[in-house]
C-alpha cells in the first residue's frame, strides 16, 4: 500500500531500462535450476534471432509452470511441450510439425462430453429434494456412469497420444 493512503501502490511491469539491454548479458541465467538452463542457451539464441520484447526469465517461468521443463510433457486435455501449447494453438501460432492424430478429436469430444455429462448429473442431484425422488436419482446415478465411461475412454486416447508424441 501506498503509505498514508489506504490505496495499493501500481507496480509497473514495465522495465527502468531499455527493452534490449539484456540481450547480451547472461545473468538471468543465474536464476534457473540446473533442469532450466538446459534451455537457456537455447532460448537466448532464439531470443537475440527474434528479438520480440520477451524477458527470458519470463519465458522459462512459463516453461517450469507448464511442464516442470519435460519437453515430452502431454497435458490430460492435449496441451504438449515445454510450454504446453494445445495443437490447434500451435497451428493458429504458425508453427510447424504438429502432431494430432485422428483420434485426438475424439479425445478432446469426450473431455466435452464428459464434462458435460457431469454437470447434468450435479443439477439432477441438486434437483433431488426428498428420498421420494428415486428416479431423479437413478437418473443422476447413470449420467455419472456415462461420464465415468467417457472419462476411461479418453484417458486411453490421452495416454496414446503421450505414447507415440515421445
Amino acid at each position: 500500500m501506498a503509505k498514508g493512503t489506504g490505496e495499493l501502490k501500481p507496480y509497473n511491469l514495465d522495465r527502468q531500462r531499455p527493452q534490449k539491454e539484456w540481450l547480451g548479458v547472461s545473468d538471468w541465467k543465474s536464476a534457473l535450476d540446473e533442469n532450466a538452463r538446459v534451455y537457456g542457451q537455447e532460448l537466448e539464441e532464439l531470443i537475440v534471432s527474434n528479438p520480440n520484447g520477451l524477458d527470458p526469465l519470463f519465458v522459462m517461468a512459463v516453461m517450469k509452470r507448464e511442464s516442470s521443463f519435460d519437453h515430452e510433457a502431454v497435458s490430460a486435455v492435449g496441451a504438449v511441450g515445454l510450454m504446453q501449447i494445445m495443437p490447434q494453438t500451435a497451428k493458429a501460432l504458425g508453427l510447424r510439425f504438429i502432431y494430432e492424430p485422428d483420434y485426438l478429436e475424439e479425445a478432446r469430444y469426450l473431455l466435452a462430453h464428459e464434462r458435460k455429462l457431469r454437470a447434468q448429473a450435479w443439477a439432477v442431484i441438486e434437483d433431488i429434494r426428498s428420498k421420494d425422488q428415486v428416479e431423479l436419482a437413478s437418473r443422476a446415478h447413470l449420467l455419472m456412469k456415462e461420464a465415468f465411461e467417457a472419462k476411461e475412454k479418453r484417458v486411453r486416447l490421452f495416454q496414446r497420444y503421450k505414447k507415440d508424441v515421445r
